[in-house]
């Protein structure tokens, strides 16, 4: 028969020539496996960046006022926007998390140590800039983060409707109503 070998012939709902009980993989099922493996490969190196994380977050803890470090995260944000790879990643990987729980517990938990570290920034600089939020500085880290991979994921499905230019400017609007807006 057409796509089996010699010896392993159809018989039924079995493959004669495999020892019964042995599981025979779908193609499909490599496939899905295979995409998992790069998928967590990729999460790995990209999440590896908690490193990255950390120096960015201290080199923006460096600067000396107040403006100096509102200016060095806004640019950090605009960077994001950039990095089509590491959204496009973050989605997948996001996905995959949510349909696999022991996956979704680590991100979750991952997720929330840089938002809290990355609060403390936020509420460093609300402070100094004497202002409040209506949601927890956590939070407000996370808004941004998910506005900007939002925001560029559109922009990569319709580039004509919402232009990279596009994208830079609704951020910092969002960015400014946060710190420099009346936000509380």
């Amino acid at each position: 028969m057409r796509g089996f070998s010699s010896t392993a012939k159809p018989a039924g709902n079995r493959l004669i020539g495999i020892a019964p009980g042995t599981r025979v993989r779908s193609r499909q099922a490599e496939r899905t496996e295979a995409t998992r493996r790069k998928l967590l490969a990729a999460a790995e190196r990209i999440f590896a960046r908690d490193g990255f994380e950390a120096a960015r977050l201290e080199d923006l803890r460096k600067q000396k006022t107040p403006h100096q470090k509102l200016a060095a995260l806004r640019k950090h944000y605009a960077e994001i926007a950039k990095d089509r790879r590491l959204v496009l990643i973050s989605v997948e990987f996001k996905l995959f998390a949510l349909r696999h729980p022991e996956a979704h517990a680590r991100l979750r938990d991952r997720h929330r140590r840089i938002r809290a570290k990355w609060g403390e920034l936020f509420a460093e600089l609300l402070r100094a800039l004497g202002r409040t939020l209506p949601i927890s500085n956590p939070a407000a880290s996370a808004c941004c983060l998910a506005l900007a991979q939002g925001l560029l994921l559109e922009q990569l499905v319709d580039p004509k409707t919402l232009s990279e230019k596009d994208v830079r400017h609704m951020l910092g609007i969002f960015f400014d109503s946060i710190f420099r807006g009346n936000a509380t």
